[in-house]
């Protein structure tokens, strides 16, 4: 499975740069105390950048084939029946929809098409003061704070250069 690795420094002098290698190792079980599995991916290091059992976020692009609906993580709450969205109702009203998450990222939480539909609007602001049936005046800011710009604006897209 192809991945790559960003590697951001701290320091002024070295270049922040995307490595690209393989996953040759997945642990199938999900470390309760961190929330992460453990992974290998082996990639050229010719130039000993990266030092051996460095910890650094490994990004795998799995497919672009199976639709989701996507989320920012700081828009799910969660209580004694699940995990919810607000989503503005057709009289632009917020109403609560419990979802199941597929896949949950630092930077998106992924959906199936089964609690959340295409053309739904998730509030993504005011979430403290929200409550069900409130009235509100929703903006669409799918361009600028949707799924699709976090992807472009943390650099995921995974294209080799």
């Amino acid at each position: 499975m192809d991945a790559y690795i960003d590697l951001n420094y701290q320091s002024q002098s070295l270049k922040a740069e995307r490595i690209f290698g393989q996953v040759n190792f997945s642990d199938n079980t999900v470390d309760p105390a961190t929330s992460t599995i453990s992974m290998r991916v082996e990639f050229p290091n010719e130039d000993k950048t990266i030092f051996p059992g460095t910890f650094v976020y490994v990004n795998i692009f799995v497919t672009d084939k199976i639709s989701f609906i996507g989320v920012p993580p700081q828009v799910i709450f969660e209580d004694q029946l699940g995990k919810f969205v607000y989503i503005v109702d057709d009289k632009n009203t917020a109403q609560r929809v419990y979802v199941k998450p597929v896949y949950e990222s630092r930077f998106f939480v992924l959906m199936k098409l089964d609690t959340l539909k295409e053309g739904d609007q998730v509030i993504i602001n005011g979430l403290m003061r929200l409550k069900p049936d409130l009235k509100v005046t929703p903006t669409d800011v799918t361009a600028s704070k949707g799924v699709d710009a976090i992807i472009k604006d943390n650099n995921l897209v995974p294209l080799k250069q």
